[in-house]
């Protein structure tokens, strides 16, 4: 992890955006060293990973300049590895390159604004108010990945594959195999109704009951 230096701040930001003038964190990875089918004898594979803010939708592509983006990032990321390891020569060393950035997540995967981590975890986008892994209305139709249940990050996301193959198995009736004593007439806890909305309201009531009475113990 290569921490960006900040400016102004205490902390640098998690997110960078080139009008700042702090400079971004990013993290490497190396898995040849641990896999060494990950790169040919005597060679590395080394993965950069930086955040940056999603598409601005209210400016133009030439506004956003995705591709001045990528560019000036190589620059930044390859001269503090040098400067802060002391290899030197590294951009001469590099044989192979390739680059995602927002737009390759908007153009291949269609995601909104090139969104890398699906729907934002705030508070309405959470337990029964995230989009379910079943349609509330439609039959047929499921969804999987960053922006439904479980949520976002791989593990999550594999997670959230499995539990929508197991609904979909449910929902045809057909025995889950990976699971022991798997019966399709076995009630599904996966079941998303208009039950799941009740509770989480009840629990917003809960909470902000207590809110008051901490407010007014305060007080």
């Amino acid at each position: 992890m290569f921490v960006g230096l900040p400016c102004g701040q205490e902390f640098p930001d998690v997110y960078w955006k080139r009008d700042r003038m702090s400079k971004p964190s990013f993290y490497a990875h190396v898995p040849s060293r641990a896999d060494l089918s990950a790169a040919p004898e005597g060679k590395d594979t080394v993965m950069v990973l930086i955040l940056v803010d999603n598409i601005d939708t209210s400016k133009t592509p030439k506004e956003n300049d995705i591709d001045g983006l990528v560019t000036g990032t190589r620059e930044y990321i390859l001269s503090c590895i040098e400067n802060r390891t002391g290899i030197v020569g590294l951009k001469a060393l590099i044989e192979h390159e390739s680059f995602h950035s927002p737009t390759t997540w908007q153009e291949m995967f269609n995601s909104d604004r090139g969104s890398v981590f699906g729907l934002n975890h705030n508070f309405f986008n959470i337990l029964s108010f995230r989009p379910h892994i079943k349609h509330d209305v439609t039959e047929g139709i499921y969804f999987v990945g960053a922006s439904t249940h479980p949520g976002a990050g791989v593990p999550t996301c594999l997670s959230g594959a499995k539990l929508t193959a197991e609904r979909v198995l449910r929902d045809l009736e057909v025995p889950i195999s990976w699971q022991a004593g798997s019966s399709h007439g076995k009630k599904d806890p996966l079941k998303t109704t208009a039950c799941g909305f009740w509770w989480a309201w009840r629990g917003i009531a809960f909470l902000g009951a207590l809110f008051v009475m901490v407010a007014t113990w305060q007080i």
